[in-house]
């Protein structure tokens, strides 16, 4: 169609040489300028050539970018609703399984609140239980103590009289080892004061292992403590009736004024003045128990006045000290 177009265009385009002579003379200046001027000239005719186009095509270019860009737009909005039901899609998913989490949590915690309160109810059972067993063993073993000490207590009563009974019975046969009598053997100026004490078995068995010591002392008054002998370790056995005599010898000749300021008899057994003692001391066992005598006398002057006279020996006594006398 286009080659039957008439070549007007062309025509009136094409260069005449006879019109403007100076048209196709060669220029002298700057290329750069000149480049510049031939490129808006072919943009020119280009523009020329364009207007001149017949209408039709033109219609048919601006029907044929309607129609692309209808359909280019009809796709769009069908891919823009395609996003729109997927995003939808992906929203009611995340909404469905939001739901569904809480639905899932709220189930774990009614499980979990059940299971916390059947544990606490099964704790409290558990420990009710507990306590009143513990109770009820309490309440045993008070009853089984109750029990235990009236039995208890019964047994010891029943040994304590058994015991007193044995005791008893014991006292009565047991052997006895005690002073039968003391007295001064001599008393003078310049001789040693002496003195003896017979002891026997006044019991009804034999006395085992009897050990004892005896001293003589100048004292004014007793001294503390116990009685100052030394028991040895082993000794002989005592039959009933069997006697012990103890002699007593005083270690320095008396003098006139020891025996002038030796104090008198009295009452209070306080003696006041230095003078002589005597003790002895017996260990011995009976019926595999232990036992002992022990004695002491002081020489005094005799006393008319005294309530109590001792054993007499030319105007002197022996009288009982206030400790260190006595017997189990």
């Amino acid at each position: 169609m286009m080659d039957d177009l008439p070549a007007q265009g062309d025509a009136q385009n094409t260069p005449n040489p006879t019109a403007d002579p100076q048209t196709h003379q060669p220029l002298i200046g700057n290329p750069g300028i000149d480049e510049q001027k031939q490129r808006e000239r072919r943009k020119e005719r280009c523009r020329r050539k364009l207007h001149k186009a017949p209408v039709w095509i033109e219609a048919a270019c601006a029907i044929l970018l309607v129609v692309i860009t209808g359909t280019y737009t009809y796709y769009a909005i069908r891919q823009a609703n395609a996003a729109k039901k997927t995003a939808k899609a992906a929203f009611d998913a995340i909404e469905e399984a939001k739901r569904d989490n809480i639905a899932s949590i709220n189930t774990q915690q009614q499980i979990a609140q059940t299971a916390l309160a059947k544990s606490q109810e099964n704790f409290v059972a558990s420990s009710n239980a507990a306590a009143q067993q513990f109770s009820d063993t309490l309440k045993q073993m008070q009853a089984q103590t109750r029990t235990q000490v009236i039995a208890a207590s019964a047994a010891k009563s029943e040994a304590d009289t058994a015991e007193k009974e044995a005791l008893v019975s014991e006292e009565n046969l047991r052997a006895i080892i005690e002073a039968k009598v003391c007295q001064i053997e001599r008393i003078g100026v310049g001789e040693k004061i002496a003195a003896r004490c017979d002891f026997t078995n006044a019991g009804h068995s034999e006395a085992f292992n009897v050990r004892g010591a005896s001293d003589t002392k100048r004292w004014q008054s007793l001294p503390d403590g116990p009685i100052p002998v030394n028991i040895i370790e082993s000794g002989d056995n005592l039959a009933v009736g069997g006697e012990i005599t103890v002699t007593y010898l005083d270690s320095l000749p008396a003098t006139t004024d020891f025996l002038n300021g030796m104090p008198e008899l009295t009452v209070n057994d306080d003696p006041g003045n230095a003078t002589l003692f005597f003790f002895t001391r017996f260990e011995y066992s009976s019926f595999g128990r232990k036992h002992h005598t022990e004695i002491c006398y002081h020489l005094t002057k005799s006393n008319p006045e005294a309530d109590a006279t001792p054993v007499v020996k030319t105007g002197y006594l022996l009288r009982q000290c206030q400790k260190w006398h006595s017997a189990d």
